[in-house]
Formats: C-alpha cells, sequence, structure tokens
C-alpha cells in the first residue's frame, strides 16, 4: 500500500506574499523606467541649457570677429595692400581677444562630445591656431584675395559644423529647434559672404574674378537652402522674423540684385554701389535683429521646457515613489490582518476544541447546569467576509431546553 506523502503547508504570509510579489515587482520596474526617462530627459535639457549658454556666450565675438577679419582682409588684398590696415588690425585685436575665451568654453564641451563633434572641434581650433600664419601671408601679400577668404570661411564653417552636431550629441528635447536656429545664424553668415565678395568686386572698379565669382554663387545657394531649412524646424514665433524679412521690399531688391550678378557673364558686376549698399544693410539689419530675437527666445523657450521637465521628473518620482510606499504599506497591513484575523479564528477554534468543550461535557457529566452559549461563545467575526463566514459557521453547542440533559445521556 502505497504510502501517502504529507502535504506540506506553509504560513499564509508566504502565500500572500508570493500573490503580491510580481505585481509590486512589476509597478517598481515600471516607475523606475517612467522616472528614469523623465528624469533623463530633465537632466539632459539642464545640461544642454548650461552648457549652450556658456558656449554661446564663449564664442559670440569670435562668430562676430572673424568675419570682421575677412572681409577686411578682402578688401586690403583686393586694394594692392596700400589702403591704410586699421580696420584690419582693429578686426584681428578682436579676434585675438575673444580666442582664449572660445578654446576655454570649446574645450570645456569635450567630455560629453560625440567623435564626429570631437573631430569638429579639433579642426577649429587647430585652424585657429594656425590663424598667425594666414595673417602673415596676407601681410606679405603671399595669399590671393579669395583664398584669404576660403581661410576664414572654413574656419566659420567648422564652428557651424560644430554647433549642430554638438546639439545633437546632447540629445535635448529643443534639438531640431535648435539646429534650425543655428541653420538661421548660418544662412545670416552666408548673407555676409554675399555682402562682402560683392563689396570687394565694387572695390576693384566693379570686376569679380572667377574664383569670387564661385564663391559668390555658393554662398547664394547655401543661403537659400539653410534659410529654407530654418524655417521648416523653428517654430512659427521663431520664423516670423525671417518671413517677414523674405515679403519685404528691401529682401526682394536684394534678390533680384543677387540672380543679376548670377546671370551676368561679364566680370562687371550689374549693380550700383549705392543701391547695393542700402540694400543690403537693410538686409542686414533684419536679419541680425532676428538672430539676436530668435537667440532670446530660444533661450526662454529652452529654460521653460527644462523647467517643465523638472516638475515632470519631481511629479514622477515623487508620486511614484508614493504609490509604491503606499501599494507596500497596504501589502503589509492587508498581510497582518488576514494573519491576524486567521490566527484569532484558529486559536479560538482550538481553544473550543482543546479547552471550552471539554470542560463543558465535563461539568455535564457531573450533572451541571452549564450555560453552553457562555462557556462556548461562536469565534470572532472578521471584517474579511470569508472569515466571516467560517467563523460563523462554526456554532456552538445546542442550547434548546433539554440540551445539557441529554448531552449526559449519551456520554
Amino acid at each position: 500500500m502505497a504510502v501517502k506523502r504529507p502535504v506540506r503547508s506553509r504560513p499564509i504570509r508566504v502565500f500572500l506574499i508570493s500573490m503580491f510579489a510580481v505585481p509590486l515587482v512589476s509597478l517598481l520596474a515600471l516607475y523606475g523606467f517612467a522616472a528614469s526617462i523623465t528624469i533623463s530627459n530633465a537632466v539632459s535639457d539642464h545640461e544642454y541649457n548650461e552648457s549652450a549658454t556658456a558656449l554661446i556666450s564663449g564664442v559670440r565675438g569670435l562668430i562676430i570677429g572673424l568675419p570682421q577679419e575677412r572681409v577686411q582682409s578682402y578688401l586690403w588684398l583686393i586694394g594692392g595692400g596700400t589702403a591704410s590696415k586699421t580696420a584690419l588690425v582693429k578686426a584681428r585685436q578682436l579676434v585675438d581677444g575673444e580666442v582664449p575665451a572660445v578654446r576655454a568654453a570649446l574645450n570645456a564641451q569635450q567630455g560629453r562630445l560625440s567623435p564626429q563633434s570631437r573631430l569638429a572641434l579639433s579642426t577649429v581650433l587647430t585652424e585657429l591656431g594656425q590663424l598667425g600664419k594666414t595673417r602673415t601671408a596676407i601681410d606679405s601679400g603671399a595669399m590671393s584675395p579669395t583664398a584669404a577668404f576660403g581661410v576664414y570661411d572654413s574656419i566659420i564653417d567648422h564652428l557651424f559644423v560644430y554647433f549642430d552636431t554638438s546639439v545633437q550629441d546632447r540629445g535635448a528635447s529643443l534639438t531640431g529647434i535648435s539646429v534650425g536656429a543655428s541653420d538661421s545664424g548660418y544662412a545670416f553668415e552666408m548673407t555676409t559672404r554675399e555682402i562682402a565678395l560683392v563689396g570687394g568686386a565694387l572695390l576693384d572698379h566693379g570686376q569679380m574674378s572667377a574664383a569670387a565669382r564661385t564663391l559668390f554663387a555658393s554662398s547664394v545657394a547655401n543661403r537659400h537652402l539653410l534659410l529654407n531649412e530654418a524655417l521648416a524646424l523653428m517654430t512659427p514665433s521663431l520664423n516670423a522674423p525671417y518671413v517677414s524679412l523674405q515679403n519685404s521690399p528691401a529682401y526682394r531688391q536684394f534678390q533680384t540684385m543677387e540672380s543679376q550678378i548670377l546671370a551676368s557673364t561679364s566680370r562687371t558686376v550689374p549693380v550700383k554701389a549705392g543701391a547695393f549698399q542700402s540694400v543690403s544693410l537693410a538686409v542686414l539689419g533684419v536679419m541680425e535683429k532676428a538672430q539676436l530675437d530668435s537667440a532670446d527666445q530660444l533661450t526662454a523657450i529652452s529654460a521653460s521646457r527644462s523647467d517643465q521637465l523638472v516638475t515632470e521628473a519631481a511629479l514622477a518620482g515623487g508620486l511614484g515613489l508614493a504609490a509604491v510606499a503606499a501599494s507596500v504599506f497596504l501589502l503589509v497591513w492587508f498581510g497582518r490582518k488576514v494573519t491576524r484575523d486567521l490566527g484569532g479564528l484558529n486559536d479560538s477554534v482550538r481553544s473550543m476544541a482543546d479547552e471550552r468543550l471539554p470542560r463543558v461535557v465535563d461539568r455535564l457529566r457531573r450533572g451541571d447546569d452549564v450555560d453552553v452559549a457562555a462557556e462556548s461563545p461562536p469565534p470572532a467575526t472578521s471584517t474579511i467576509q470569508e472569515i466571516s463566514r467560517i467563523a460563523e459557521s462554526s456554532p456552538p453547542p445546542s442550547t434548546r431546553p433539554g440540551c445539557a440533559r441529554e448531552s449526559t445521556r449519551f456520554s
């Protein structure tokens, strides 16, 4: 005959913990995942705001100074080196005064950059280090006007490459808008290139060399491309100044003049100096103001978004943690209550079976009058319905008249 294996019993607390462990762990995992994403975004945006503010303040002088030195170098070379170098020297001093701050600001970003961004940054720093050789070649007349122009273009181009890649490295919530703002700044830079090249031609009796015409055509094409990309990426409020500019008479006249230059097959630029200067200054003034306004708006939007993400992170962390704490509290409270009620029921039934009922039976055997209901009260009920039903299903011995005597008869 097979021996029946004894059933292993465990405390109800073990079953309760097992029952609640899976949903509680799932809740903790979901909370941790949601909180990590929210907090990560908040930290990313906060770091972006700090690094972008530091970077902009560090390179703003260079972004202003390099185009000035470029145009002054270009005009001085076109003039055959006979004009005064006062403006050129002043532009160089401006750049030299900004380079240390630029190096510090750029180097401070190294730890957050991808290999592509580090390469762009390294290129910028290398080119800035070679600026002295370029100036020497300019002063000696060993470098052509367009070659000098291209050197400064290269430095500024790599600066904007670095801006775009570093923004994408940070992965902030305003990446697209930030790239759009950078593109609008780059479009402004292309406009200054066009104006400088035409200005050089007008200084040279209206003559534009083939190399300068190539640079001019490239600048025009890039300006249109960059401005279209900026308008596609930026918000309507950031776009508004540029949309207004494109619809202005000055901008339309500026486009007409650049189209005439591009279509011309003669070395002589088909524009009048006074008209071009008036129109170009109007366009540059509007674009410069739009740049400053968009920078302020982007800073405000970024700060607002960062504050919002920090608030969301705090709410997600606080409310999520509160929910987890409440779940743990309810688990512990319910486990203790079920354990206490079932333990009380078990103790009551055991006491009835092992102590009170045997004592009542002994008294009945002796012929004593016994109040059975008082001697063996029913187990205490519970607010848990199932436990209450178990307690109610264990009634005390009947208290009908004659029950005590009948009990002695059968004992």
